[in-house]
């Protein structure tokens, strides 16, 4: 094809412009698709981040209760241990108590007594 200009010369369109023209228009929708995928991914991202704070929350929530709770079973078993002796005494806890001093057969006898006299009155 050709085309004239203003001073009279002639410039022919080749086909290789052509394919130019078609590229161009191929990569501009390519650019379109490749800008909505971002826009997507971006939206998941933000959508998986806030799962992930609320999850995190969730998690510090639980081992703060969690946290509580063994004081609390701390606290009923000391208060245990110290109200029936050694009926309560957990033998692993043993290990960790080293300068608490063994109970003499005496001491165990008082303590049993002292148990049974405090379940009669339950």
């Amino acid at each position: 094809m050709r085309y004239a200009t203003d001073k009279g010369r002639f410039i022919e369109q080749s086909d290789s412009d052509k394919d130019i023209d078609i590229d161009v228009a191929r990569l501009q929708q390519r650019v379109i698709v490749l800008e909505q995928d971002d826009a997507l991914k971006e939206a998941q991202i933000s959508s998986l981040q806030a799962q992930i704070s609320s999850r995190d929350q969730t998690i510090d929530q639980l081992q703060g209760d969690l946290g509580m709770l063994m004081s609390v079973v701390y606290d009923l078993k000391a208060k245990l241990e110290k109200n029936f002796g050694s009926d309560f005494i957990d033998k692993e806890d043993e290990q960790f108590n080293v300068g608490r001093p063994e109970q003499t057969a005496e001491e165990r006898a008082t303590s049993r007594a002292a148990t049974d006299a405090n379940m009669k009155l339950v």
